[in-house]
């Protein structure tokens, strides 16, 4: 049975897990640069990353619900480390190629495979808990990833920081082993966790409303991280400016999961997620307002407070959605949608940045924020 300690070793794991593969997220772009490909080449490299998982999560989800996690998590994290390292023995396009698509697939597979694990408590406010704690995790190896990776890349060069964040990630892999497994269950029992569908997941509403909260969180992440330098270079901003506004953005993602149970504990689940989802949406448009660093620094403060709410309370929500059965085929769904949104909407905001403005991105996201938090009503038990 699992133990309350795997769940704290679990968010400790994920933070070097999460450390080593957001680490290379900003590298690839460089390193795509260093070896002569076009911004265009590089963005489509950067789009490999999530694309397997878009069209595997299900499937991936349904091969864990049958397995349990543990040899999952073990797996994909080995080969996603594997996967990160390629760049540092094989430093050409082609190996940056095959090291975006492979490490993309273990990736998620890690990350259903976590989540499934932080799913097996039934009681509600220890799961919360459990969520908070990995959600923690997760974000503390994204925060920390990118500063790890862009120094040794300033010391010693960019493929050596691909290799100092896979080793980084073996971490994970070590910890892995004293996670307790999952207790076993009889064949028939398992035969009949393959049988869900998708539409009768997506047919629970909890379910359905916890997708609608993550894929507009998601496309509020991508929205600021990609489109914020560009407002700030329009406004003035320096470098170091804009990204002090960014880890200000991703720092308070950071602080607010770690009173997501205490906001729970107070007030409804729907009260909280709304909140998360308005200011979030109310902060999208009043932002290219104004022209002031620390005014928006503070506005962007405020913005990462909702969205690093709404991403654990969609995790949280899908779980407790549920039936333990499907736990796993359904986070894969969840992951697809999640995907699917991260392959396309950088695609229409860039559209929407090069017709219209780089504002309009953010009046863009902020009107899908406020007009969609209707769907983010959560069916009371």
């Amino acid at each position: 049975m699992v133990k309350e300690k795997d769940y704290t070793r679990l968010a400790v794991l994920t933070i070097f897990f999460m450390t080593a593969g957001m680490g290379t997220r900003p590298l690839v772009s460089i390193l795509g640069n260093e070896l002569g490909a076009s911004s265009l080449e590089i963005g489509i490299i950067i789009a490999l990353f999530p694309l397997l998982p878009l069209f595997l999560s299900v499937y991936i989800g349904r091969f864990i619900n049958v397995q349990g996690s543990k040899g999952p998590l073990l797996i994909s994290a080995t080969l996603a480390m594997m996967a990160l390292s390629l760049p540092f023995f094989w430093t050409t396009l082609p190996g940056l190629i095959a090291s975006q698509v492979i490490a993309g697939g273990f990736h998620t597979a890690f990350i259903i495979a976590a989540q499934s694990y932080v799913g097996q408590s039934r009681d509600g406010a220890k799961r919360d808990h459990h969520v908070m704690k990995f959600s923690i995790g997760a974000a503390t190896g994204t925060f920390l990833g990118p500063a790890i990776g862009g120094s040794v890349a300033d010391i010693i060069n960019t493929p050596a920081a691909f290799l100092v964040l896979s080793l980084i990630g073996l971490i994970a892999v070590l910890m892995t082993f004293g996670l307790t497994k999952e207790q076993e269950e009889d064949p028939e029992h398992q035969e009949v966790k393959q049988k869900a569908s998708i539409k009768e997941l997506v047919g629970i509403i909890n379910f359905r409303r916890a997708i609608y909260i993550s894929t507009m969180i998601l496309t509020g992440k991508d929205a600021f991280t990609s489109f914020f330098p560009l407002l700030g270079v329009e406004l003035g901003f320096s470098g170091t400016q804009i990204g002090l506004i960014v880890s200000a953005n991703a720092l308070a993602g950071l602080v607010i999961r770690w009173g997501m149970t205490f906001f729970l504990a107070r007030f409804s689940r729907n009260t909280v997620v709304l909140v998360s989802i308005l200011s979030s949406g109310v902060m999208f448009v009043i932002l290219p307002f104004f022209d002031y660093v620390y005014v928006i620094g503070g506005l962007a403060f405020i913005l990462g407070l909702g969205v690093g709410l709404g991403q654990p309370l969609s995790i949280s929500t899908a779980l407790n959605a549920l039936p333990k059965d499907v736990i796993s085929q359904g986070l894969g769904v969840r992951i697809t949608a999640n995907r699917f949104v991260q392959v396309t909407s950088p695609l229409l905001f860039g559209v929407v940045a090069q017709v219209i403005s780089v504002s309009s991105v953010f009046w863009l996201t902020g009107a899908i924020y406020l007009f969609g938090s209707v769907k983010t009503r959560i069916k009371e038990e």
